[in-house]
């Protein structure tokens, strides 16, 4: 059943609305605006788009918005998802007082060769293609459409920077399990020497004390790859759910079943090693405190 006027505005007072906004770029990197015919946002340059129905899916939704919009309908696949954008008016459509309108909107940008004439003039009366510094320069231009002039470049800038986190974020993983490896074959070594009968207590007491000073470096050493590596991993997963990217960094724990697989995989690791480390120093510790214990 359509919604009338009346219950869209009651909608509006009460709730935010999600939309869809068109980013049309042509050969010239210049984007499409047209100065709207409605409030909200009433004689502005802005960028093609409409609010997303009841039960419409978001593919129908941006074919049935680029196909008013536009001229033609459009997949959603053919468009790059921009972001999630927050655009809060005083105003409404109908020009109620005291009702202001909230858009959560989804920004897609097309590259397109368009011809202005052949535009739909529904929502409004004047398409122009404009550059970042036009854009900038025209007080018409709402100010919420500036944002997507930086979206190319963004975009580039976002990927690389996405990039070199990841790159960063495996490199720390990768140090941060090579510790405990290194770690185990020291300790073997040293406490090869610490245990043998064969070698003079002042031996004995030297390699106990390294093997103590390397468990406490090792315990020290993987706390700091650990911290960069989750560090990175938030940030990741910050930037993941900000552009709208499936969540690939995030932490994924096991939930707990009967099966004994899943407790295992529900151990922290980290933990586990960490303890490891703590008992090799325990134990060069006692060799050092308590070297009689250990003679045969």
């Amino acid at each position: 059943m359509p919604i009338t006027e009346q219950q869209l505005l009651e909608v509006i007072a009460r709730a935010p609305l999600v939309s869809i906004d068109l980013v049309v770029r042509n050969a010239e990197d210049r984007v499409l605006l047209g100065i709207r015919k409605n409030e909200p946002a009433m004689k502005m340059w802005f960028v093609p788009g409409g609010r997303i129905h009841k039960d419409e899916d978001l593919d129908e939704a941006f074919e049935r918005i680029s196909s008013g919009e536009l001229g033609v309908g459009f997949y959603r696949s053919a468009a790059r998802f921009i972001g999630l954008f927050d655009h809060k008016y005083e105003t409404n459509f109908l020009g109620v007082k005291g009702i202001g309108t909230h858009y959560v909107v989804l920004a897609y940008e097309l590259h397109l060769s368009i011809l202005l004439d052949n535009l739909p003039t529904a929502q409004h009366q004047e398409f122009r293609w404009f550059s970042k510094d036009e854009a900038n320069r025209n007080r018409n231009v709402h100010r919420y459409v500036l944002p997507y002039f930086n979206s190319a470049r963004f975009d580039e800038a976002f990927e690389c920077q996405y990039a070199a986190l990841n790159a960063r974020r495996d490199s720390f993983n990768s140090l941060l399990w090579q510790t405990p490896v290194l770690s185990l074959t020291a300790q073997a070594f040293l406490f090869i020497i610490a245990l043998s009968q064969n070698v003079s207590d002042a031996a004995r007491k030297i390699a106990a004390s390294l093997a103590l000073i390397v468990a406490i470096a090792s315990i020290q050493l993987l706390t700091k790859h650990r911290f960069n590596e989750v560090d990175h991993a938030h940030l990741l997963q910050k930037l993941e759910n900000e552009q709208g990217l499936i969540p690939i960094n995030e932490r994924r724990v096991p939930k707990l079943t009967w099966n004994p697989e899943t407790w295992v995989a529900r151990l922290p690791s980290y933990w586990v090693w960490i303890a490891i480390m703590l008992g090799f120093g325990i134990c060069a510790l006692l060799i050092l405190i308590y070297p009689c214990w250990f003679k045969i």
